[in-house]
């Protein structure tokens, strides 16, 4: 079960590399990826964020700057983290590109979609590309999750990622922590949304 941290209020804002990190590393069809993708999603009484790091040359647009804000992200290399309240079945999409470019939008039901979500300077992001892998990260109000979706009670979640690459049939690989075997990839897919575990995390625990 994937779990979303629930930073105590009071505790300093620190990178999002020191929190425990969970392991994507499965696509659609179940196949073990070459290289998993690190991540962690978390939130305290002002934010929502999360990070993402793997060790693989990424496809992206190197004109992006951590911070953009741009849809088609998942045209390359892109990390998705999808939120969904199970009453409404209102879900919200974040994308964030290995450049720290990020894009998020509100959807009433299965691709349709109510309002791009943007909250300018108020979000954070950061993006870091090496010759081998890369990190990203971001960091937004919680005034701009939608309405409906509450991480104090029942919250569903999914994390997945688009891969580009020749080596891949059709060029591109999905990556996801739910999949269903057989069908064609899609991650607005009520069925691969599964109820995530909140786990309170005392940051003084981790950082010196």
């Amino acid at each position: 079960m994937a779990k979303i941290y629930s930073l105590r209020e009071g505790d300093a804002f620190v990178d999002l590399s020191a929190l425990p990190l969970q392991r994507l590393d499965r696509d659609w069809e179940g196949r073990e990826l070459e290289m998993p993708i690190l991540f962690t999603v978390a939130f305290d009484r002002e934010r929502f964020m999360f990070f993402a790091r793997t060790s693989r040359v990424p496809r992206y647009d190197t004109t992006h700057k951590p911070g953009d804000f741009v849809e088609g992200l998942w045209n390359q290399d892109v990390f998705e983290v999808f939120l969904r309240d199970p009453f409404t079945g209102v879900y919200q999409e974040f994308n964030l590109a290995p450049s720290g470019a990020w894009w998020s939008a509100v959807f009433s039901a299965p691709r349709q979609r109510s309002h791009v979500a943007y909250v300018g300077s108020g979000a954070v992001a950061f993006g870091e590309v090496t010759e081998r892998s890369w990190r990203a990260g971001l960091s937004v109000p919680r005034g701009m999750i939608a309405r409906e979706i509450a991480f104090e009670r029942d919250l569903q979640m999914n994390v997945c990622s688009c891969l580009y690459g020749t080596q891949y049939e059709n060029g591109v690989r999905y990556a996801t922590l739910r999949g269903i075997h057989g069908e064609t990839p899609d991650f607005h897919n009520p069925a691969i949304f599964s109820t995530v575990k909140v786990e309170s995390l005392d940051l003084t625990t981790i950082v010196e």
